[in-house]
């Protein structure tokens, strides 16, 4: 109900000025939450031209839900392009890069999407302390990579991706009891 009422009301706002950016976006996150994936990708693009940096986050955010990686990294790159502060366009080439097996450059993004985060206080991004701690444990880097998890079930105390991230590592270091 809430959501046929906010989107009744950005339709509204889009037939008043169609190139209302905010409507549209409200618009793109309604849609992609109905799983209507192209309206969705619609209202975005109409919004990159007024806000570019939050527009091809919202872009950037939808390719990586359909796996579609190289997408995500071009559109999360255009919204960094636009606006560094955004967290999470530097997740998403964090997430980007450490799916397909690329460690370092992911580490680099995860860190500079957990250090924007740190400026926006409330805002908590679920995998970004994981992601980063898998590939600090690929690189060898176990007692960061610790850390890392820790953090992770901190911010999300149920993350099934912290805790399960955190015993394979223990279970790896033979600390089967912690495991």
């Amino acid at each position: 109900l809430i959501e046929s009422k906010a989107e009744a009301s950005g339709v509204k706002v889009v037939k008043i000025d169609p190139t209302h950016a905010g409507a549209h976006l409200a618009l793109a996150r309604i849609d992609a939450a109905l799983g209507r994936q192209e309206r969705a990708l619609r209202h975005a693009e109409l919004a990159s031209v007024a806000q570019p940096g939050e527009a091809f986050e919202t872009l950037a955010e939808l390719m990586l839900r359909q796996d579609r990686l190289k997408e995500a990294a071009d559109y999360a790159r255009r919204s960094l392009d636009a606006d560094r502060s955004r967290v999470l366009s530097a997740f998403v080439l964090g997430e980007v890069a450490r799916r397909q097996g690329h460690c370092e450059p992911a580490v680099t993004a995860y860190r500079q999407a957990i250090d924007a985060q740190r400026l926006r206080r409330g805002l908590v991004v679920r995998n970004v302390h994981a992601g980063l701690a898998d590939c600090l444990a690929r690189l060898g880097q176990e007692a960061e990579s610790e850390k890392e998890f820790l953090s992770e079930i901190e911010a999300i105390p149920h993350s099934r991706e912290g805790r399960t991230g955190l015993a394979i590592l223990y279970r790896s270091q033979g600390r089967d009891a912690e495991a």
